[in-house]
């Protein structure tokens, strides 16, 4: 029997907006962009055992990681046919050891001689720019650091669990976040807490059979010609944000940008066309999260949604689902 289990969500996440500001001497990028959870969420359970334990059987259509490090040993279970990556390239066993390797000598004896289980249910689509490794990985921290202060008190800051998350990638640090809604900067990881909606706002999702890299687009990006990328406009980060707190969403739609919408739409025409079917659906504001390829669509309420769904049905072969905008405080518990 286990000495300590929890569960937690890992809720995704879309950018409402998203402006390459500049490209960096490192190689990354500057980012302004407003980041917002959604009720669409994996789930992970984490089950920590006082001696070694054999490994439990291994799920049908599941995968595995096993991983042992100074006396510490994680299993990781991805419950579900998804390829994600493996080994310690996984968000979920990469967050697991940046945690870990933040331990006092102290602290570390709560880890040392035991056995970690993490299983992962996933909901969230896999590179569809709705940050679900991120998420993850921000929930492992989450599901560690209340491990460590229920069974000895200690309590990590903000600050410190922050820092280990920015470690890990740049969407990290908002997915750990406790706010639901955040402008954030830097390369996505300097995240400032927005006021958002004061009640649930209908969401839907449209995921094209498309297959993008968010490295690609980046690359892409960088060799547009100079006068190409000054025609795509930045956003007015106060206008948008503004708009959003006073509920005012159809003037979205005037003022929201995404800097990668005009370079994945030259080369996949299609989603500009599902993004305006969205629009013409009764859509206040409609985009593509991230670098794609998903959309989201957000509506005035969940009547309008439902005609709209009707209407996209017609669109047969890209997969759709009804979400919803979280309010106020979100955590990963």
């Amino acid at each position: 029997m286990p000495v300590y289990r929890e569960k937690a969500e890992a809720p995704a996440k879309i950018k409402l907006f998203v402006d390459i500001v500049a490209r960096r001497k490192d190689g990354f990028h500057e980012l302004s962009t407003l980041m917002q959870k959604i009720s669409l969420a994996d789930t992970l359970q984490l089950a920590v055992f006082e001696k070694q334990k054999p490994s439990p059987d291994l799920p049908a259509d599941a995968q595995r990681v096993l991983f042992e490090e100074d006396g510490c040993r994680l299993i990781f279970d991805l419950l579900s046919a998804e390829a994600l990556p493996a080994g310690r390239d996984n968000s979920c066993v990469r967050a697991f050891r940046a945690f870990a390797d933040a331990l006092s000598p102290a602290e570390a004896a709560l880890f040392c001689g035991k056995t970690f289980y993490i299983a992962l249910e996933k909901t969230i689509p896999i590179q569809g720019g709705l940050g679900g490794g991120s998420a993850d990985a921000a929930a492992v921290i989450r599901l560690l650091a209340d491990y460590i202060r229920k069974e000895a008190g200690i309590l990590w800051s903000e600050d410190l669990l922050m820092k280990i998350a920015a470690g890990i990638g740049a969407d990290v640090p908002f997915c750990l976040h406790k706010q639901a809604l955040c402008y954030c900067t830097g390369i996505g990881e300097i995240c400032r807490s927005v006021r958002g909606a004061e009640r649930p706002l209908p969401l839907l999702l449209l995921f094209p059979e498309i297959k993008v890299s968010t490295p690609e687009a980046f690359a892409a990006f960088d060799r547009m010609p100079e006068e190409k990328r000054a025609g795509i406009g930045k956003t007015p980060a106060r206008a948008f944000v503004k708009a959003m707190q006073n509920q005012n969403y159809a003037a979205l739609k005037g003022i929201g940008r995404n800097s990668f919408t005009a370079l994945q739409g030259s080369q996949h025409p299609e989603l500009i066309s599902y993004i305006n079917i969205l629009y013409k659906a009764g859509a206040d504001y409609a985009g593509m999260s991230g670098s794609g390829p998903s959309l989201f669509a957000l509506f005035p309420d969940s009547a309008s949604r439902s005609r709209a769904l009707a209407v996209l049905n017609d669109l047969r072969e890209n997969k759709k689902i009804n979400a919803e905008i979280l309010t106020a405080e979100t955590r990963c518990t």
